[in-house]
């Protein structure tokens, strides 16, 4: 196929469409993590308690990052109601697991078969809040997969999924039937799933520059270290300006004011001496008067002057020798004030409300509390956490006061011990009959296929010289270069079926070429001296297994013990045979038809690649000649 421009130029657009497509909806959505959250709460509405149940997921929580295996009525859950099970987890807007995701997901799953106003998956609102101090609702439905048994406006409506969205009902309202206008879903019964998105706006903000938390100034009244004058200096700092994370802090720190000269000591915060007179006269310096002591130190402002500031004076007349209206403002109590120029009092200009608002210089302040690191602006939780009591496990509120059963630690085996520890259950398999009676419905379903069954199985190991005879011997004599035959039968006189055996056999050195393994006539690969597989073995049943062996040459006559073992789990038995090494033994006839046998064992073994050399052969033959005839 010849590429053209065509369609090289339309590859190209797919590619920029499919690689934009993919941009945009990476950038459409934010991470909820990336929001500073520290938890979040679901609210769900199945249970009779007068209202929806509020359940608390911690930021960091290991459950909203995954998704529950085989998720069903006999799972475990992150959450219940009444009797549904609910999975919640991150994810994107299809629902698919994403701990980096911008969208909540819930499943839930509830075992019965009712209809409509009855159904489960009764979420009433999903929150999250921030470390701020501050908390969204979501606001739009991504996706609903309903379940059962939904019909008319249940159905039309996804099963009231928009119901999810915003703040939950008050609590203390119950559960009105039928409820098509009550603050929950209705998203079937078996499997149901929705998936939630929130908008993250600016009003989480809480400041943008240092002058949103308040106006940085000296406050309190000088005092004196040594023959220096201090005074504290407040800042207001905004941490974080212009994010979600921003915060406001304030910090007082003491700041040098004045020196006190050699003939000067300071009292009360201001500088004196013996011949020194504390606001002994007051002098201009710009358009401010301030006060001097009689040894020429300059002390606090006395006045802003809004006229000017002449002949150590306020000029309290403007051009037209009358006082300016509104020259300035200044604080009586927490109220500000305006003065005119000639110092006289006026009306109200503005009273410093709210909380931690004074008033500082003629101006409303902020001085806020210091800060608190986590705030938690729901401070009673029904169901906070799980903790372990009485063998079971049990919600817990955020006042640490035990609350419903979130889990029955006792299961339907009998075979297991069923505790409650560091929160969570624990169900441990014992057969060993101090659980459930060896042999029981239960013992034969969980225990059958773990405990190593060795008391009922027995193994015996023969060998033989003659491959025609069917007699099989505990002990026998070997000359040298002889074949062997082996045969090692697993019996299993048990009531139950026994699986995973391994057969493995120790042969001495003096026998090589082992090979041809069979069990039970049928030949399979392996490795008899490090162990076979040979599956299960079913009551009142034995298996086989055949393998062959050759002796090489030796000198001495020796009695030597070869061993064969089956093992089941980490329990073993074993047999042995007893091989005579006699070299001069010698074979007879055996001997011949040993070699009689070896020749047509190679001929069976090696005949298909005889057939193949003879047909090369020919087949070269017939080439040669028409290349000789041609030349």
């Amino acid at each position: 196929m010849k590429i053209t421009k065509k369609h090289l130029y339309f590859t190209l657009t797919v590619i920029f469409v499919v690689v934009l497509s993919g941009v945009l909806n990476n950038a459409s959505a934010s991470s909820i993590a990336q929001h500073n959250l520290q938890s979040i709460m679901v609210w769900e509405s199945s249970s009779t308690s007068g209202g929806p149940d509020s359940y608390y997921f911690n930021a960091g929580d290991s459950r909203l990052a995954s998704k529950i295996s085989f998720f069903g009525a006999n799972s475990s859950n992150d959450m219940s109601g009444t009797v549904e099970n609910y999975d919640i987890y991150l994810s994107d807007a299809n629902g698919n697991l994403n701990s980096s995701g911008s969208y909540i997901t819930i499943d839930s799953y509830r075992n019965a078969d009712k209809q409509n106003v009855a159904v489960g998956g009764n979420i009433s609102a999903v929150q999250l809040n921030f470390n701020n101090g501050t908390s969204i609702y979501a606001s739009n439905v991504a996706r609903v997969v309903n379940g059962t048994g939904l019909s008319g406006v249940f159905a039309s409506t996804q099963g009231y999924a928009n119901n999810a969205l915003g703040a939950p009902i008050p609590s203390g309202q119950g559960l009105v039937q039928p409820a098509p206008g009550f603050k929950c879903t209705y998203l079937g019964d078996h499997f149901s799933s929705i998936t939630l998105g929130f908008v993250f706006v600016d009003q989480n903000i809480a400041c943008n520059s240092n002058s949103d938390c308040g106006i940085s100034g000296y406050t309190g009244s000088s005092y004196c270290q040594g023959s220096n004058i201090f005074q504290n200096y407040m800042t207001y700092t905004c941490n974080g300006a212009g994010t979600v994370n921003s915060y406001c802090s304030s910090s007082s720190a003491s700041q040098l004011k004045q020196t006190c000269s050699g003939n000067q000591t300071c009292n009360n915060g201001v500088c004196s001496g013996q011949n020194c007179t504390y606001h002994s006269y007051q002098q201009c310096v710009g358009n401010s008067l301030y006060w001097y002591d009689s040894c020429g130190q300059q002390q606090e402002i006395s006045q802003y002057c809004q006229n000017g500031c002449y002949g150590n004076t306020c000029s309290n007349y403007n051009n037209n020798n009358y006082c300016t209206y509104h020259a300035y403002r200044l604080c009586v109590g927490n109220s500000i004030y305006w003065y005119d120029s000639c110092g006289a009092r006026q009306d109200l200009f503005q009273t410093c409300y709210g909380t931690n608002q004074i008033c500082q210089y003629g101006v409303c302040t902020y001085n806020p509390p210091a800060p608190n690191p986590n705030p938690n602006p729901y401070p009673y939780i029904s169901h906070y956490k799980t903790e372990c009591y009485s063998g079971n496990l049990y919600w817990y509120d955020s006042l640490s006061q035990r609350n419903s059963l979130y889990k029955d630690c006792a299961d339907a085996n009998s075979c297991t011990i069923d505790t409650c520890a560091s929160g969570e259950c624990s169900n441990e398999v014992k057969c060993d009959g101090t659980t459930c009676a060896i042999g029981s419905a239960d013992y034969q379903k969980y225990c059958a296929s773990e405990q190593p069954v060795t008391s009922g199985l027995s193994i015996s190991f023969f060998a033989k010289e003659d491959e025609s005879t069917t007699q099989w011997q505990k002990a026998i004599q070997v000359g040298e270069n002889g074949h062997l035959y082996f045969m090692i039968a697993v019996a299993n006189n048990e009531t139950v079926q026994v699986d995973n055996l391994i057969v493995s056999a120790n042969i001495p050195s003096e026998v090589v070429s082992l090979g041809n393994v069979q069990v039970n006539g049928i030949a399979i690969s392996g490795d008899i001296v490090n162990g076979l597989d040979i599956g299960s073995v079913a009551p009142a049943t034995a298996k086989t297994v055949t393998f062959e062996g050759m002796t090489q040459t030796f000198s001495t006559n020796e009695t030597k013990q070869s061993n064969a073992k089956v093992t089941v789990g980490t329990a073993s038995i074993t047999d042995t045979l007893g091989l005579m090494f006699n070299p001069g033994q010698v074979a007879g006839a055996a001997i011949s038809e040993s070699s009689e046998s070896s020749f047509w064992d190679f001929v069976k073994r090696w005949y298909l690649w005889i057939l193949v050399a003879l047909v090369l052969i020919f087949l070269f033959v017939v080439v040669f000649r028409r290349l000789s005839s041609n030349a």
